[in-house]
């Protein structure tokens, strides 16, 4: 059954997207030719310099194939807009305002003063008698591209012998290969619908064509040369130098054969090449090419290896000595104005290279060439200057102008920004101010800060004290700095008269952080678990403006605690050689979260050895029990277990009980371990006080609370504690019930 053409068919089958690129080819007269015979929809359609031969083969509305040589089509295997906009074009020629000439190919031309497109004398067509096409160039070939144009012949080969291509039967269609019909639509696209069978080119015309003609065989010089056209690009001999200054010269080497073009096309020895030649290097044949030291690693990154495919380039350096790497910036901050508006610039430095954030110009290029060594460029980082540049304007700045300029209008903005961002600016950017801005206004400025106290009260605990105070000396209490934050302002009169701003994000900050301690309050101030200072220390160490007392103890108590100490591992005795670097540092703390009475994660990585590190920390637990250091040449000494303290435990899935017994009788045999699985397990509970290791699995654990709810342990460890992640699971309540000190 025969297919009906319409626009409805197309749009289903292509989507919006496509019929949206369709009408465009069609209302910018890109679409220069169209024909339809069912099942057949063909034509070409010129998008910039590149002609596609697009075509649809619609054998029913979800039976189309479609046959266009874009990268969607071939790639994608989409229905593409080149296709649909041949199929709108040969519609639009059905209209009753255009001339009626069904099943026929329609031309059409960009508006301009070419005359009407005439119907191909040759009639096309897959189900035709079979043809194919020869070419014929003149043996005066090379001279004819010298004058700038160049004559080809047309012959088509069929049943009925080889003859001028428009010596065909009329009347009688034809199939031609899919190579040949691309050569046809390009043709008759050039002579405006005619089917020729001589064309004079003009070099610009030729060029275009020679795409289509890659690897085609019935090509020839006169009747007797073969003529090969061949997409691998022309071995060309070029010297590339890297100079003293950093910049790249292109040259061809010795004295190269003068090259007869077409286009981008070389002719040589009977063969149609590319050049192969990168934007950056077309005219070397002129003379040498300079690349700019600005422009060398987009050069090397996009133009070398095309250079290196295309021929034989020699030169005096290689990739590898070039090296790229991105660079920090320092920030530079000019600020001018007054209480009432401020407006700032801010720029980057990179060396001694300084460039303005927000403002492009051409020499503020991504490449920085390093002054000192000419194979070493670093790319500016653009993402901290975008980071810095959101800084000032989540404080209130506005966007910059052409100019690089910011602005911050209004007192309360104002303030606000010398309350909470500008003294940290100060301590990370370079800030500079002008005379009235720094003379006259924050002369009148006082920032509040917080000032601590801290003295420890006990092993168990520290006191916290906190007071305000302006940079003059007027304290405040906490109360009035509450009714400020409560108020919504971040600024107050002295008694001197100027004005005290302060950061009340970070004084509500630092609250928030004091309940997460649960501190008990007094009159002096709180106390504090000393389990939490660690936790304290590190957001006190972010303000740098605020001035903090506390013992050396303290300090280097929350040092480890946060992590900034380094951690020892204990004596391992005879695991000393047993442990790897990494598995030590595991030991060390796990031996910290202990000391500190805190819980934590090893997550090394499967295979890593955290089952020894584990069994390595619980042994050293009981030697320092029975107060018996580790010989480092023997297990440790064994002393009675009624003198030491509750066993550990260990929870673990079912199928790593026996591979615990089995570690822990290899590498720590000194310890006893009692395994609390199977059926007779409830006949060891009264065994456990005399063990070090107690090991069951997250089923039995779960079945046996009640006996658990009864007992302590040392340490518990849960291993592949994920069965444990969702809280409200019987395996998390059974071992949060259990108790350890």
């Amino acid at each position: 059954m025969s297919v009906e053409l319409t626009e409805s068919l197309l749009s289903k089958a292509a989507g919006w997207e496509a019929m949206k690129m369709a009408r465009a080819y069609l209302a910018q007269g890109q679409v220069l030719s169209s024909f339809w015979e069912a099942p057949l929809l063909r034509g070409v359609v010129q998008a910039g310099e590149v002609s596609f031969r697009a075509s649809l083969v619609i054998k029913g509305p979800i039976d189309i194939e479609n046959l266009c040589t874009c990268r969607d089509s071939r790639q994608r295997g989409i229905i593409c807009g080149h296709s649909v906009a041949v199929g709108l074009h040969w519609l639009k020629a059905q209209q009753p305002d255009a001339a009626p000439a069904a099943k026929r190919s329609i031309a059409s031309v960009p508006p301009s003063s070419a005359p009407t497109r005439k119907t191909p004398s040759l009639q096309r067509s897959p189900n035709g008698e079979p043809a194919e096409l020869y070419l014929i160039l003149p043996p005066n070939f090379e001279q004819a591209i010298a004058r700038g144009r160049a004559m080809l012949v047309f012959e088509a080969k069929w049943a009925g012998g080889r003859c001028p291509l428009n010596a065909l039967p009329k009347g009688r269609p034809f199939e031609f290969s899919a190579q040949d019909n691309a050569v046809l639509d390009q043709v008759e696209t050039l002579t405006n619908g005619e089917t020729p069978a001589v064309l004079q080119l003009e070099l610009k015309d030729l060029a275009p064509l020679l795409p289509t003609l890659v690897g085609h065989e019935r090509i020839s010089l006169g009747k007797a040369s073969e003529v090969t056209v061949t997409r691998t690009p022309l071995p060309l001999p070029l010297q590339a130098t890297l100079e003293k200054n950093g910049e790249i010269t292109l040259a061809l080497k010795g004295k190269a054969a003068q090259l007869v073009q077409v286009g981008d096309w070389v002719w040589q020895n009977g063969t149609l090449q590319p050049l192969g030649l990168p934007a950056a290097a077309k005219e070397v044949f002129r003379g040498p090419v300079r690349v700019p030291r600005s422009q060398v690693p987009m050069f090397l990154s996009q133009h070398w290896p095309q250079l290196q495919a295309a021929g034989s380039v020699e030169a005096n350096f290689k990739l590898e000595d070039f090296s790229l790497a991105p660079q920090a910036p320092r920030f530079i901050l000019e600020i001018k104005g007054g209480l009432a508006q401020l407006t700032a610039r801010l720029q980057c430095a990179y060396g001694s290279r300084i460039m303005t954030v927000g403002v492009t110009s051409e020499d503020e290029g991504v490449w920085l060439p390093d002054p000192e060594v000419v194979t070493r460029y670093s790319t500016r980082d653009i993402a901290a200057e975008r980071a810095a540049l959101d800084r000032l304007q989540r404080n209130g700045f506005t966007s910059p102008d052409a100019q690089g300029k910011l602005q911050l209008v209004g007192q309360n903005g104002v303030l606000n920004f010398f309350a909470r961002e500008f003294a940290k600016l100060q301590r990370e950017w370079t800030v500079t101010l002008n005379e009235q801005l720094e003379n006259r206004t924050l002369k009148n400025i006082e920032r509040v800060e917080p000032e601590f106290q801290i003295t420890s009260s006990g092993v168990q605990w520290f006191d916290l004290g906190v007071v305000f105070a302006s940079s003059g000396g007027e304290t405040f209490s906490a109360a009035e700095i509450q009714r400020l934050i409560l108020s919504g302002q971040n600024h107050t009169r002295l008694k001197n008269g100027k004005m005290a701003v302060i950061d009340t994000g970070a004084v509500e900050e630092l609250q928030e952080v004091l309940l997460d301690c649960a501190p008990q309050q007094h009159a002096q101030g709180y106390r504090i678990n000393i389990t939490q200072a660690g936790f304290l220390e590190s957001t006190l160490r972010q303000h740098g403006d605020w001035r903090v007392k506390a013992p050396a103890a303290w300090r280097e108590r929350a040092a480890k605690q946060s992590g900034e100490a380094k951690l020892t591992c204990p004596p391992l005795g005879d695991l000393e050689s047993v442990l790897r670097p990494y598995q030590k540092q595991g030991v060390a703390w796990l031996q910290f979260l202990r000391e500190n009475g805190f819980g934590g994660i090893l997550a090394d990585e499967m295979g890593l050895g955290k089952t020894l590190q584990t069994l390595a920390h619980l042994r050293q637990t009981r030697s320092a029990e029975r107060g018996v250091r580790n010989n480092p040449q023997g297990p440790p000494a064994v002393v009675p277990h009624s003198a030491l303290r509750t066993p550990h435990l260990i929870v673990c899935p079912t199928s790593l009980v026996f591979n615990w017994l089995a570690e822990a009788k290899k590498f720590t045999p000194e310890l006893k371990v009692l395994a609390l699985h199977g059926p007779d397990r409830h006949a060891k509970f009264e065994r456990m006080a005399e063990q070090d290791i107690v090991v069951t699995s997250y089923a039995l654990i779960r079945r046996d609370a009640e006996r658990y709810r009864e007992m302590e342990f040392d340490t518990v460890v849960l291993d592949e504690a994920q069965h444990i992640k969702n809280r409200q699971t019987q395996n998390a309540q059974a071992v949060k019930a259990v108790r350890a000190k």
